[in-house]
Order: C-alpha cells, then structure tokens, then sequence
C-alpha cells in the first residue's frame, strides 16, 4: 500500500514541472520524506544539510524574491528545531512558504521520543497567519498539497509515515471544509490524519451494537470549520476526538475551544496523554498509549453507559 509520503513526493513532482517558482529545499532527509524525488527538476532542489534553522531563513529568502518555497523534514525537526526562524522570518511576515513534516507523532516509531512530533500542531496552529493540514490519505494528499500551493501565505502540512489506506472515497472533499464520511447521532467522532482510517472502523463496529456514530475527517486543523462543526456538535449527544498528536494544544483542544465557547457538550480528547513515548513499531505505539479502534469503542461505550 502507497503511504501518503510518496504520493506527496510524486504530486510535488509534478506541480513542479508546471509551477517553475517552486522550489525545494531538504534537510538530508528527502529521501525519507520523498522530497528527493523534486531533485528531478535539477537545480530547483536544494539540498541544506542538517541545518534546518539556515534551510527555513533561506526559504524566507526565496519567498522574498516571488519564489514559493517548499521546507521539507521531519516533523518534529522542522516545527521544533526552526520555532523561531519560522516565527519571525515565516509567519510574521506572512511568507508565501509551505512547510512540510513527515514522520508526524508517533509514526516516527522506533526512533523514539527525541524523533517523535507529539507537539507540532500545537507550536504551528499558535502562530498567526499560520494555515495547519493533515491529510488523512492519498486523495486528501493531492488536494492539500495543490490547494496549499495556491494559497498565498504560510502553511503547514504534517505528514505521517506508514501506509494509509483510502478512507475519503467521498465524489467531492471540500478544502479547509469538515468532511462527514459516515453520519450518526450518538457520538460525533472527529479524527484526524491516521486516526481517520481507525474511527471509521471503530463506527462500524459500534454500528452492530446499535450505536450510531458520526465519523468526520478534520484535515484542515487551522483554521477550523466552525459552521460544520457546530452542525456536527447540535445533531449528536457528545464529541470524541482522536489525533496521532498530544492531547494539549492539538486538533482537539482546537474543536474544544471553539465547542467551549460556541456550544458546549462533553468533548473527550483521545491522544497522548502528556507524556514522551517510547522506541518500538508504531502500532505497539498506538497500543500503548491508547490510540486504537478497541480503545475508540470502549471510551464511547463506558460514556455513553454512565452518562446517558
């Protein structure tokens, strides 16, 4: 199965042979995050070196120059490492630059905490003027990164690793938009990037012992859907939201803040519970630290039987 990194190098490829300003800049990763394959174009792949704080001044640079810079590494090294440099040099001036982290939240598996981006959705949907993705699958892949591109200002896209299978097999998604993949009125559950494929599954399940859940795609974290969320929040009885990310500052707190104020119901956070993990395969990741189709059942099932 294609894992969402390659389609991202593939499509990147191919804007590119028809968008002659963009141009890639790599921090000795591309061939991880597949943005080596842009290094087809030649000269328009520049090659930075572990030195990602230089990489993301230059793409200001070339921004400032009308060029539309694509920053590409881990997740974790790009968000985290550059804060600063994207702060003052990116987001502050608004910069037409597009940054792009692979290897998102515990999809860095066994490279361990220190390659592990539990945080970034937190540091970039802080920043003004930031715009934060995720897709969920291929097709959301595509769409994110031309809409991204033709977008004038900062972006953000946070890429997992690993193979994701097609979950958005719906005719239209709507960029920026909330996409409701499967409709229900017992629980709306909001996931993002990885997670979607796991919610879907976890509502077919609760599906055969009559629970009916609302499953959305939340692809667009920053800025958030309010009117679809507002609508999704008045049709069920309580929210779950599931992310490959830290439970402080990330795609849930967002629907939290804005449920909190706007129109209040039980929210449950699914996520890493403020905690660094650990090094092993992604999936024990996802088991150990709650973030499985069983673990999406049984916090719906034991809420739903003590609160209603």
């Amino acid at each position: 199965m294609e894992e969402i990194r390659d389609i991202f190098g593939k499509e990147l490829l191919e804007i590119g042979k028809k968008e002659k300003r963009i141009i890639v800049l790599d921090a000795d990763v591309g061939s991880s995050t597949r943005s080596l394959k842009f290094s087809e174009l030649g000269q328009r792949f520049i090659q930075c070196g572990i030195a990602e704080q230089n990489m993301v001044g230059i793409s200001a640079g070339l921004a400032l120059k009308g060029m539309i810079p694509i920053v590409t590494s881990f997740a974790v090294f790009v968000t985290g490492r550059c804060y600063d440099q994207i702060r003052i040099s990116i987001a502050y001036p608004k910069l037409n630059v597009k940054i792009v982290g692979s290897h998102a939240g515990l999809t860095a598996g066994p490279d361990g905490p220190t390659h592990q981006a539990i945080d970034d959705i937190a540091l970039m949907r802080a920043l003004p003027n930031m715009m934060v993705l995720e897709p969920a699958d291929k097709k959301e892949m595509k769409i994110v990164l031309n809409e991204s591109i033709k977008h004038n200002g900062p972006v953000y896209i946070r890429i997992n690793r690993g193979s994701s299978p097609e979950v958005c097999n719906i005719d239209d998604i709507c960029f920026k938009k909330i996409n409701i993949l499967k409709k229900g009125n017992d629980v709306g559950i909001l996931a993002s990037g990885f997670m979607v494929d796991k919610a879907l599954k976890a509502a077919k399940i609760l599906e055969t012992e009559y629970i009916n859940a609302l499953v959305a795609d939340i692809h667009c974290i920053k800025p958030l859907d309010v009117d679809t969320l507002l609508d999704i929040a008045r049709k069920v009885r309580f929210i779950l939201t599931i992310e490959n990310h830290s439970i402080i500052g990330g795609m849930g707190s967002a629907v939290s803040e804005i449920l909190a104020e706007l129109y209040p119901l039980p929210i449950i956070k699914m996520g890493v519970k403020d905690t660094f993990a650990e090094s092993a395969d992604t999936m024990q990741l996802f088991e150990k630290y709650g973030l499985t189709e069983a673990n999406i059942i049984d916090t719906i099932k034991r809420h739903l039987k003590s609160n209603f």
